[in-house]
């Protein structure tokens, strides 16, 4: 089952990971979003905050929400 603490990690990697290309990363992303989301709807309150957070600021890679 994923966990928050398994789908936050996958933000942490991008963060802490220099060698990866923009399109890898791009990649991690969405799938961390993906996750983040399933788990906000099914009631995960640390992954709400998170998912009203990347609504709020401008995304990862500088792209705009």
């Amino acid at each position: 089952m994923n966990t928050y603490k398994e789908t936050r990690g996958i933000l942490l990697m991008l963060y802490s990971e220099v060698e990866l290309s923009e399109e890898k990363k791009l990649t991690f992303y969405n799938e961390y979003i993906y996750k983040i989301r399933k788990l906000a709807y099914s009631g995960n309150t640390d992954a709400q905050y998170d998912l009203a957070q990347h609504y709020e600021d401008i995304g990862f890679l500088g792209d705009p929400n």
